[in-house]
């Protein structure tokens, strides 16, 4: 199980405890919202990915692909079924690879966001990550680069690594620090959290990163040391909690300041 993610259950994230681990398919289900052809964002996908304990529906009843539209009708939108199952099992960030980012290539779209909410936004700020890592031209360039990732209120791993790379002195010391690479018992690599925060701590350029989340959010405190990473402009606090009144307040301030990166290369 990756680091931490034992805990959340405990930790109060919405929804219901029996949808986490609800069975795994062939292919994560997902909801197809095609764009208006001709129009402003033609040529953009994107990929949404609830929390631990949401549906993919409810994306639409919190209004995210509406808003979105109203800034780039052209777009399209994919929202995803990624439960829990797919990151308790460690397929999550090769599906996304395989059953999204690959077709989406071969389809002809030009740029990919990904959208993540608490758990999707550890899926999403690891496909980045991933991507990045292993060198792929999904991440680095080409006809389809992930032109960024928009993370509200993440998850960034569990409150005692936060702790440890406070103490190191912040991210970038931290990942300087053989913890950062510390490899996870039993597997071949250091658990998901730990290569996230050490692609973002060391990583020059690249797609952008932006971060939203409420000030009194459980998860804030990690927040606010991610946030160091990243420059002024992408970041972004709304007063609240971890919640989708929050989550929606931030889609629709990011839209209305970043928005227009939906219809060209960030």
């Amino acid at each position: 199980m990756l680091q931490g993610l034992a805990l959340l259950p405990a930790a109060g994230l919405a929804g219901c405890y029996n949808l986490y681990s609800r069975p795994l398919e062939s292919r994560i289900r997902s909801i197809r919202i095609t764009g208006q052809a001709g129009r402003a964002g033609g040529g953009t996908l994107v990929l949404m990915l609830p929390g631990i304990g949401s549906l993919p529906e409810e994306f639409i009843e919190a209004g995210f692909p509406a808003a979105l539209h109203a800034q780039a009708p052209g777009a399209e939108v994919r929202l995803l079924d990624s439960h829990f199952g797919y990151y308790e099992d460690r397929s999550i960030l090769a599906r996304l690879a395989v059953e999204q980012v690959e077709p989406a290539r071969r389809e002809g779209f030009e740029r990919i966001w990904l959208v993540g909410i608490s758990l999707g936004g550890l899926g999403a700020l690891g496909l980045l990550t991933e991507a990045f890592t292993a060198g792929s031209s999904t991440a680095t360039g080409g006809s389809t680069a992930i032109a960024g990732t928009v993370a509200l209120a993440p998850y960034v791993g569990p409150a005692g690594l936060w702790r440890e790379i406070e103490v190191a002195g912040g991210p970038v010391a931290w990942a300087a620090t053989p913890a950062s690479t510390q490899v996870e018992p039993g597997q071949p690599r250091p658990p998901l959290e730990r290569r996230i925060w050490r692609h973002l701590a060391t990583r020059q350029g690249g797609a952008p990163v932006h971060l939203g989340f409420g000030d009194s959010d459980r998860f804030a405190r990690g927040h606010r040391l991610l946030q160091a990473l990243l420059p002024a402009d992408h970041v972004a606090t709304r007063p609240g909690g971890h919640d989708w009144p929050v989550w929606r307040a931030l889609w629709i301030d990011w839209l209305a300041r970043h928005g227009k990166a939906l219809q060209a290369p960030a």
